[in-house]
């Protein structure tokens, strides 16, 4: 009898967001690639692909997870679509801020932050996902 290996992300929507929750403690390597087949999902009947990353469950981060990050958001802009990260922990978003990641990455308060954001109801968004387009 086979068993299924645990998926390191949980997937839901939320109107036309797709929020995708760290369900492991820390992004690594081996669990990189599930999050980029998420990026490659198509977008909404819109066009659109608004994309909610909740970090909540990830209470520290290294390098390597960060360049998963990276080109997280390359892969889901590359699709026509925008990211924003929540639920950053404040050792995590020290981290960020330290390395200047909080510029680079669209980062929201709470995941319904990050949602409202998407609809024009909030202040969420980096200098960089403004001049770049971000949504």
């Amino acid at each position: 009898m086979s068993q299924e290996t645990p998926r390191s992300f949980r997937v839901e929507q939320a109107d036309d967001v797709t929020i995708v929750t760290a369900a492991v403690p820390q992004i690594v390597a081996e669990n990189r690639e599930e999050l980029y087949e998420l990026a490659r999902q198509p977008a909404d009947g819109s066009g659109r692909k608004r994309v909610v990353l909740n970090l909540q469950n990830v209470p520290q981060i290294q390098s390597a997870a960060i360049a998963i990050l990276i080109n997280f958001q390359k892969r889901v802009r590359e699709g026509g679509g925008a990211l924003k990260i929540c639920g950053v922990t404040p050792n995590v978003l020290a981290v960020f801020k330290l390395i200047k990641m909080d510029q680079v990455l669209d980062l929201a308060g709470t995941q319904q932050e990050a949602i409202d954001a998407f609809h024009g109801n909030g202040g969420a968004g980096s200098w960089f996902s403004k001049i770049m387009g971000g949504n």
